[in-house]
């Protein structure tokens, strides 16, 4: 209800994971001003779905705010919020990100894997520890 009068959706966390909220903006058909860090990176694409903007510089917030308050008109607001109902039903539905997951978990799968620690390393790190630890006998009867 809320979001059917807003003309925009003004989303300030930093850093957020994903983000759920520029997503549900979009497919009620509203802009979505946000944070250019973590998740609204993914999601909000810049002037056709809404705009991305540094957390610390309130200017460029500010201008946005003011331009869809006062400047843009309702037929710009409609065609954008129409590319963000597209763009998150094309995107970010259940289908797509689905198969996105299956994606990833595929490539994990099939990709080479690589050795974390080389055996020989990793027997010089012990032989170097156990003297600072003093000796094994020590180290046994701790065990």
């Amino acid at each position: 209800m809320l979001l059917s009068a807003a003309k925009l959706l003004v989303y300030t966390p930093t850093n957020e994971h994903f983000g759920i909220v520029p997503l549900e903006s979009m497919l009620a058909g509203v802009p979505v001003l946000a944070a250019d860090s973590g998740g609204p990176l993914e999601t909000v694409l810049e002037s056709q779905t809404g705009w991305l903007r540094s957390a610390d510089d309130v200017s460029r917030w500010t201008e946005v705010m003011q331009r869809v308050l006062c400047g843009l008109s309702q037929e710009k607001l409609r065609t954008m919020g129409d590319a963000g109902r597209r763009w998150v039903k094309s995107e970010f539905s259940e289908t797509k990100m689905a198969d996105r997951l299956d994606e990833e978990i595929t490539w994990m799968v099939e990709s080479p894997r690589r050795r974390v620690v080389d055996v020989a390393d990793l027997l010089l790190a012990l032989g170097m520890a156990v003297p600072m630890l003093g000796g094994l006998n020590q180290i046994k009867a701790t065990i």
